[in-house]
């Protein structure tokens, strides 16, 4: 996971989980585009990169907050 100046935005754990994956979509939210309304985020098909990672990772209200923020794309599923 990079984030837009191309840093990691890996916390170090060996495996994708579902909290990595909600705190990096917050983090976008939150502190490299905090005042943009629409965020398209592309991603490939692992199973734990979902929107649904937030509601893992969130309190209900937080979660569908961050969600109704991004535009999920995902990348071909042999292309990944």
């Amino acid at each position: 996971m990079r984030t837009p100046g191309g840093q990691t935005g890996d916390d170090g754990g060996g495996t994708a989980d579902e909290a990595r994956v909600g705190r990096f979509i917050r983090q976008l939210a939150g502190v490299h585009y905090p005042s943009t309304d629409q965020i398209v985020l592309v991603l490939d098909n692992l199973n734990t990169h979902t929107l649904a990672s937030l509601y893992e990772s969130f309190p209900v209200e937080e979660a569908r907050r961050l969600c109704r923020r991004f535009e999920v794309h995902y990348t071909p599923k042999h292309a990944s």
